[in-house]
């Protein structure tokens, strides 16, 4: 009877990601178009702030983007394709829910292909309906500075070097 009601309280309990499934493609599609107005409106507020806010935000990423796409370029590579991954490590504590996203993004040129592959983590309160977004690529003790909620034990992924496969 115990593992029953064990049972019972995980699914009951789980969160629904097909939301968050979904917000995620479309920042992919939006972020190969060079568009990031959904990035930013769901980017957790306290990455928001270390830019400078939602205005500077708005003026900034946008910029920021074009330029590591430019560089990409510059190098004779373009910007293929950005992937998302089906969620992992997914974890309630509390009042939130914590989600690791796999994502790729792949560059390609004459002389070979590039795949960075890297996570995002997506936050939710519970009771509302918004996710926010952490890419993580900032240090793991700088997030956990701007996301005291997060729990200590929460499995942070390694980080990944950029592989070259050349053609």
């Amino acid at each position: 009877m115990l593992l029953y009601s064990t049972l019972l309280a995980q699914v009951v309990a789980a969160p629904d990601l097909d939301p968050l499934r979904q917000l995620m493609k479309t920042i992919a599609a939006e972020v190969m178009a060079g568009k990031v107005d959904t990035l930013i409106a769901h980017t957790h507020p306290a990455v928001i702030a270390l830019v400078g806010g939602d205005e500077k935000a708005r003026a900034v990423l946008p910029k920021m983007m074009r330029a590591d796409f430019d560089a990409v370029e510059q190098m004779g590579f373009k910007m293929t394709k950005y992937e998302v991954g089906e969620p992992e490590a997914i974890r309630s504590e509390g009042d939130w829910t914590f989600v690791l996203l796999p994502t790729t993004l792949v560059a390609e040129g004459v002389k070979g292909k590039f795949t960075a592959k890297s996570h995002t983590l997506a936050v939710q309160k519970v009771g509302e309906p918004k996710w926010t977004l952490f890419r993580l690529g900032l240090p793991e003790p700088r997030v956990r500075r701007m996301l005291p909620e997060l729990p200590a034990d929460f499995a942070w992924p390694p980080k990944q070097p950029p592989k070259f496969e050349p053609h």
